[in-house]
């Protein structure tokens, strides 16, 4: 569940860069993909989306994270955030 690893709370990017930190450590260890679970996470900040999952994704690649990842139980906002980190990581890419 998002909200036990983000110790620092959704609203910070340094809060953000911890939760991507784990979560890598993390996918090192697992043997089946992880669940990014957003439950009782009404609202997160852009910098959140863009540190802990668009960093993620630019890191990994959108194929790579898909293998590795799910995310579940985010509201339509939180999907959105989540979307426009990824889209804008990616163009930096480009």
């Amino acid at each position: 569940v998002v909200s036990e690893i983000a110790k620092g709370g959704t609203g910070t990017r340094n809060s953000g860069k911890e939760t991507r930190i784990f979560t890598m450590n993390t996918v090192k260890i697992a043997k089946n993909p992880i669940l990014l679970d957003f439950k009782d996470i009404d609202v997160i900040s852009s910098s959140f989306a863009d540190e802990f999952v668009g960093k993620l994704v630019a890191d990994i690649g959108i194929i790579e994270f898909t293998n590795h990842f799910k995310i579940v139980n985010a509201n339509d906002f939180v999907k959105g955030l989540l979307n426009k980190a990824i889209v804008e990581r990616i163009k930096q890419k480009i």
